[in-house]
């Protein structure tokens, strides 16, 4: 599965979730969790994220959110860089504390959301931590359960509305309407307690490629804007949605296609002769197996005209078709660089 591309939207919903790298822990007493909570404030407020629910465990994190001004990047940049400089310097390590990227689904707005703030909240008790979820305090579930001291940062109204008798068409941030009641929170505790004895499957589970969870129409407008946009990172629809997509960086695909060609990492850039059939091999498994656009391809081979990074992809099916040595060595390197993952 290729890694999702950025998506900026101020439309859309994110389930985001982040890990500690090899799954290690990044956070290992309270004082790490309440100062992630204070990064996490700070990122919402800064960047003016609508955040709906979140729930931290010791080796990862998962926020459910909406980003109004289309910076998701941004305020992660921020929640992570700054809360992994605060790790480091207390705990004297160095290196990475996060894993390579976060990774968040696209959730469409109706039909969804409550389904992913549950599933959001039960991580601990799913985790076996605590039996009952009102037990585990690193979490947003207190303000839902309790209503007692709920954060100004967080916005409970966009759910709990959903739970409401007679839900007026405005909801106003930071004000507790009167239709905001015990009895909408009481809704809401016994939908999450539904799912505790059950095996639900994550909501994500039924996302087109992993990342877009939502109607079929839905999925259209994001690839239709990914399509018409200048991102250089993988959009392909056709890998995604064919199932042959896996997930390799373009290092990782240029040094396996040069080790299957005896050519030096330099060579590959070089329109030589020699590099020809390799060059055809990389494009095409950057293209058709792992979704690559043909700009990000082409920023590895230097190459600038996207109908001649193209047409190097043609020549690599045209060439397979009759070579079965080319084929069959296209197909071993598919076959190397999916076992890796």
């Amino acid at each position: 599965m290729p890694r999702p591309p950025r998506v900026e939207s101020a439309e859309t919903l994110y389930h985001v979730t982040v890990r500690g790298v090899q799954k290690s822990a990044i956070v290992r007493d309270d004082h790490d969790r309440i100062r992630w909570l204070e990064y996490l404030k700070a990122a919402v407020n800064r960047a003016g994220l609508e955040l709906y629910a979140f729930t931290l465990m010791d080796n990862h994190f998962h926020l459910f959110l909406s980003t109004p001004k289309a910076n998701l990047g941004e305020a992660m940049q921020y929640l992570n860089g700054s809360y992994a400089a605060y790790f480091n310097a207390r705990h004297e390590r160095k290196g990475h504390l996060f894993d390579n990227r976060y990774h968040a689904v696209l959730v469409e707005s109706q039909g969804h959301y409550l389904e992913v703030s549950r599933y959001v909240h039960l991580n601990p008790v799913r985790a076996g931590i605590v039996k009952r979820l009102e037990d585990y305090p690193w979490s947003s579930y207190h303000g839902y359960h309790f209503g007692r001291m709920p954060l100004s940062w967080l916005n409970y109204e966009h759910v709990l509305s959903q739970f409401s008798v007679g839900t007026p068409d405005t909801i106003i941030k930071g004000v507790r309407p009167l239709w905001l009641s015990k009895e909408a929170r009481e809704r809401y505790r016994v939908f999450v307690a539904e799912g505790i004895g059950r095996k639900l499957a994550p909501p994500w589970a039924r996302a087109l490629g992993g990342w877009i969870l939502g109607t079929p129409k839905f999925a259209a407008k994001i690839y239709a804007g990914l399509a018409n946009s200048d991102e250089g990172g993988r959009w392909d629809s056709r890998a995604v949605q064919g199932g042959r997509a896996f997930d390799a960086s373009l290092d990782e695909i240029s040094h396996a296609v040069c080790a299957e060609f005896h050519l030096a990492p330099d060579q590959l850039k070089s329109s030589h002769a020699n590099s020809r059939d390799a060059r055809r091999a990389f494009a095409f498994i950057a293209r058709e197996h792992a979704g690559y656009s043909l700009k990000s391809i082409g920023v590895s081979l230097q190459m600038s005209a996207l109908p001649n990074i193209s047409a190097l992809v043609s020549r690599a099916k045209t060439r397979a078709g009759k070579d079965k040595q080319f084929a069959r060595r296209i197909n071993d390197l598919i076959s190397r660089l999916a076992k890796k993952r």
